[in-house]
């Protein structure tokens, strides 16, 4: 069990997490956006050193050999209405299934190594109902809500387009966030790995079990805990319609436990 010190250090972070008029997120079609969005990916992957020099194209972003899903790739993109030009601060994107390529389209799958029992679950899984979230970048001394915002618009899109799973190489911090956020419906299907310069654990989000998870911690005995969750509660359910929140279907993957019996019996 989690002691109070550990939630005291996104306490005060969290508890005031409030809606910006400033900072809007978005799914974007426009050219102009997704090019301001892959030159920010590659500007903090770059400095973060999960890309080099050689990775960059003349116009500043990565080019397609280092860089192979941008092709089949929805971007989401955060802009700071407050600035003039109207920059992009944020950026993230989903990858989604190629036809000709099926599950090898999401770089989860194809670069690696995933428990196998997890795997041959996913792979079960119709990949057009699966997407991989990559390419997150948050440009230096944006506020973290941001991010938040920016995950909030990923999340609120899969509900409405039915993806059942988000597939992940997370940040292993990114994924202790997640995990406080999503609790159960948030899956490790690997063991923690170097991919692209740093240390990253494997998951899976169950999109459309992943409402009451959300919600669970929000009556916890835990102060900390429970105001916490209360203001996620708060900003992840904005703008989600009352019929999106009544969604909620059984684990299409379970936990690896219950994976392992049901591999074992099938071979």
């Amino acid at each position: 069990m989690k002691s109070p010190l550990v939630y005291l250090r996104s306490y005060r972070q969290i508890v005031h997490l409030e809606e910006s008029k400033h900072l809007k997120a978005m799914h974007t079609q426009n050219i102009t956006s997704i090019d301001e969005a892959k030159r920010l990916h590659a500007k903090i992957y770059l400095h973060n050193g999960y890309v080099t020099g050689a990775d960059i194209g003349p116009d500043l972003k990565l080019h397609g050999q280092a860089d192979p899903y941008q092709e089949h790739a929805n971007y989401f993109v955060v802009r700071n209405h407050q600035l003039p030009k109207k920059p992009v601060v944020a950026t993230a994107r989903q990858i989604y299934a190629n036809p000709e390529h099926g599950h090898d389209s999401f770089p989860t799958i194809k670069e690696l190594e995933l428990y196998p029992e997890m795997k041959r679950l996913i792979l079960a899984i119709d990949p057009s109902r699966c997407v991989e979230i990559s390419g997150l970048a948050k440009d230096h001394d944006v506020t973290s809500t941001a991010a938040m915002t920016l995950y909030r618009a990923l999340w609120h899109h899969s509900l409405r387009r039915r993806h059942h799973v988000w597939l992940m190489a997370c940040d292993a911090r990114v994924y202790r966030n997640l995990e406080f956020l999503f609790g159960s419906a948030l899956v490790r299907i690997g063991d923690n790995t170097f991919y692209m310069g740093s240390e990253v654990v494997p998951a899976m989000l169950e999109v459309h079990s992943s409402i009451d998870p959300l919600m669970q911690d929000a009556k916890s005995f835990n102060p900390f805990k429970r105001k916490m969750k209360r203001s996620l509660v708060k900003f992840f359910m904005h703008g989600l319609s009352v019929k999106l929140h009544e969604i909620q279907k059984n684990s299409v993957v379970p936990s690896r436990e219950i994976a392992k019996a049901v591999d074992a019996k099938t071979l």
